[in-house]
């Protein structure tokens, strides 16, 4: 008897043991990378470029000093104030009231360049001189351009940025947050010229008015520099497209970067990284991150009818009307989600009847996706002919003895 009881009992504890085992890895999962993402960096944002989604986000609402990321929004405000083609000749105080621990590309004082000469400095060696020229061209004074600056950044919904200088020197007064340089750095790829420019890896600059030589610069955004023999780490990323770096000894190291893959581009703003190197490794970390978890899916192909209805008025061979989008809606959406898609909401125009020419717009069609309404017009796919006075008087008899 006590040999059975015991066991009963050893059978007992290995049963309730492996089952408890069992429900402690069903119930407490390993979380994938794909599901999450950490970065080291003091403040960052990640948005989609075409709808302003926000995918990541920490610390994006603080202010903080943005450096050298300061010339996004210089740039933005001297392309939409004066032509390329414009003659800047370089100033003392462009040149000369620079702090020496800001000396970097130089330029001398009477040198002749074009705006699209100093754009080019500006953004891809982040020239601090280009800077100050550009504002006095433009402005006047390097006080006169910070006005624009703040009018443009307000204008672009800016609500915790203040800029007093073009190239991001050090002032308590000069701050932005990654939200705000993420709305910047948004709109400023949709310029052309802006974007060109800050997609280049180097930029030669021809002979002058003071020196006979080309010169070659590359950019300061590791990210766009195919790795060569002299580099002991490369940060290169095949899909990077931009955008800006920066560093101060208050900001720390800054990036604001841009990546397109396939038809996702996102835009990525790091603030406060502790080296270089970080910037990168994160700004690394939060494409990787966009791209594994997140695509465009298109809700309706445009080629194919979303409905097909009947107009009471119509001839036998005209009332069936197949319709169709007018424009493609593409959706962001978390890839976990994709197989998730609503119906459509259809509402037609009211009093639809013949004549309907195809191509007229008959209605419109909603989905509702993530608390967000998506939607496009509904037009016909093929001409609706009325019915004749003979053929309407029919068609009521024969309703009459149906």
């Amino acid at each position: 008897m006590k040999k059975n009881f015991l066991c009963i009992t050893i059978l007992l504890l290995i049963f309730f043991s492996s089952a408890l085992c069992y429900a402690q890895d069903v119930e407490a999962p390993s979380m994938s990378a794909s599901q999450n993402v950490e970065i080291s960096s003091h403040a960052a944002i990640l948005v989609d470029s075409n709808s302003g989604k926000i995918l990541y986000e920490k610390n994006a609402y603080e202010k903080v000093y943005p450096a050298s990321t300061t010339k996004i929004l210089t740039a933005i405000v001297v392309l939409e104030n004066c032509p390329l083609e414009d003659i800047v000749t370089i100033s003392d105080y462009a040149v000369n009231s620079i702090p020496a621990s800001y000396a970097g590309l130089t330029l001398e004082v009477g040198e002749e360049l074009t705006v699209e000469q100093l754009l080019n400095l500006l953004l891809i060696s982040s020239s601090n001189i280009a800077g100050n020229a550009l504002a006095e061209h433009v402005s006047g004074s390097v006080d006169n351009f910070s006005i624009l600056m703040n009018e443009k950044a307000s204008l672009l919904g800016c609500q915790n940025s203040n800029f007093v200088n073009p190239y991001g020197l050090h002032n308590e007064n000069h701050y932005t947050t990654a939200y705000d340089l993420s709305l910047i750095s948004k709109y400023a790829m949709q310029n052309e010229v802006f974007r060109n420019i800050v997609a280049k890896s180097t930029y030669t600059l021809p002979p002058t008015n003071k020196t006979a030589r080309t010169r070659t610069y590359k950019t300061t955004n590791e990210l766009l520099r195919l790795p060569d023999s002299s580099d002991k780490t490369s940060f290169f990323y095949s899909n990077a497209n931009g955008i800006k770096t920066g560093f101060t000894g208050n900001a720390k190291e800054c990036l604001v970067a841009s990546s397109k893959k396939d038809n996702l581009e996102i835009i990525s703003v790091v603030l406060g990284s502790e080296t270089s190197d970080l910037k990168y490794v994160d700004t690394i970390a939060l494409f990787d991150f966009a791209y594994t978890n997140y695509e465009y899916k298109e809700l309706q192909d445009i080629s194919v009818p979303i409905s097909s209805i009947q107009i009471s008025n119509a001839t036998e061979n005209t009332k069936n009307l197949n319709l169709y989008c007018e424009n493609t809606i593409s959706v962001l959406m978390n890839k976990s989600d994709i197989n998730s898609i609503p119906s459509p909401t259809i509402v037609l125009n009211k009093d639809l009847k013949a004549p309907i020419k195809a191509g007229d717009i008959v209605g419109k069609v909603y989905y509702s996706v993530s608390d967000a309404e998506y939607s496009t017009n509904l037009i016909a796919g093929s001409n609706v002919e009325p019915l004749s006075f003979w053929e309407g008087i029919l068609n009521i008899i024969r309703g009459l003895f149906l």
